[in-house]
């Protein structure tokens, strides 16, 4: 699959037409909800050949996308125009010292792409006016519901590029579920926005991709390999609106499944009710954003072995799936949910989960201290040889 653009691979053009809805890769905050883009000058059909503007309306997401055309195409553009909406700058670092604005900001000032922003307080539109006239939304990743006092601005409508193949997970996670769910297939929807509820609307159009065979290796991994079929999606939805508006599909209630905001507690482990397939799918999904959480009981120093065990926190990053592991091949014996021991081959620490299932962790954080290999945490706690410890699910 070809690799998102970034923003720098991109020319901007003086003559605007949608070419992409694209990424923006340094964002690294959770797709929580919807981004929007809007094109200018209200139209009497839904003929896009004399749609004249594009105002992109967009928050922060790793599925934001930018529409940009390349110059061979100009003439034939159906967007001659492009303008930003998005959230106010926010303040991020210690004591929310540092004013960070969105990625797609960024974009659009190096661009000189005309940028809007929505209100500063609270959650809601409720109260803000859109800039007009325009004729169409393309929304894709945006934190706010888009009221219908805003969509009857927009003779066209508003589409949304949602990453799953709906009605399967609506809500703002549906890359974290589809690998948290080991998937087989998933896919790209481009869906009307609906009056009333998020990712509700009629399908406009959708394409699945296979997951079967090459399972994603990480969010970051099938976020890049849904994009570029997003882009191409859009673009044939907006040249052929008309068509796909009379032949659009309803979703059906009976499919509906949910995927909502990614909950701090889905990071914590729990060695003894999941299976070591099921923690991996986990940390492929959301350990871009969420690190792993286990607690561990630092085994007494000899001579104090009555002591009670001393328990820190720790984060878990870098697992994988081992072939075979110390745990299940040096004793018959079989270790509870928890037990953990250094596997000098593979360089990594051995967790075993339920059913006598395994996981691999190469690194590891301990709560105040920099991130270590599995080696050196090993040897920082005692770990040597053939002394094993324990995880805890955190309480």
């Amino acid at each position: 699959m070809n690799a998102p653009l970034l923003a720098t691979d991109l020319t901007l053009f003086t003559s605007l037409r949608v070419l992409a809805i694209y990424a923006c890769n340094s964002c690294r905050t959770a797709v929580d909800g919807k981004a929007t883009l809007q094109p200018n000058k209200a139209t009497e059909s839904f003929s896009l050949e004399t749609t004249n503007s594009l105002n992109v309306i967009s928050k922060h997401s790793q599925f934001t996308e930018v529409l940009m055309p390349t110059p061979p195409e100009r003439d034939s553009s159906v967007i001659s125009h492009i303008e930003l909406v998005t959230s106010p700058d926010r303040r991020t670092g210690r004591k929310l010292s540092v004013l960070k604005p969105m990625a797609t900001k960024v974009f659009a000032e190096k661009h000189n792409i005309p940028i809007h922003h929505t209100p500063s307080t609270g959650r809601t539109l409720t109260g803000w006016n859109p800039p007009t006239p325009f004729d169409l939304g393309v929304v894709v990743s945006f934190g706010y519901f888009v009221t219908t006092n805003i969509l009857k601005t927009l003779p066209l409508g508003a589409v949304n590029v949602h990453p799953s193949l709906l009605p399967a997970y609506r809500g703002a996670s549906p890359l974290q579920y589809t690998i948290m769910n080991r998937d087989k297939v998933g896919g790209i929807t481009v869906q009307e926005l609906d009056e009333k509820a998020f990712d509700a609307g009629r399908i406009l159009a959708q394409e699945e991709i296979d997951l079967s065979t090459e399972p994603p290796k990480s969010y970051n991994d099938l976020r890049d390999r849904l994009s570029s079929i997003g882009v191409r999606l859009l673009v044939e939805t907006i040249r052929d609106l008309e068509n796909r508006k009379k032949n659009a599909t309803v979703q059906d209630m009976t499919k509906v499944t949910k995927a909502p905001k990614i909950k701090k507690e889905l990071a914590q482990v729990d060695f003894e009710g999941m299976e070591a397939v099921d923690i991996e799918a986990i940390f492929r999904a959301i350990g871009h954003q969420n690190p792993l959480l286990t607690t561990f009981a630092v085994p007494p120093e000899k001579g104090r072995e009555n002591t009670k065990a001393r328990r820190i926190n720790l984060q878990l990053h870098d697992l994988y799936l081992p072939e075979q592991s110390i745990l299940t091949t040096r004793s018959s014996k079989k270790a509870q949910p928890g037990t953990i021991a250094y596997d000098a081959q593979s360089q990594s620490i051995h967790a075993m989960c339920k059913n006598g299932t395994v996981i691999g962790i190469k690194r590891l954080k301990a709560e105040n201290k920099a991130e270590r290999n599995a080696e050196d945490f090993c040897n920082g706690y005692g770990l040597q040889k053939d002394r094993t410890g324990l995880f805890e699910q955190i309480i």
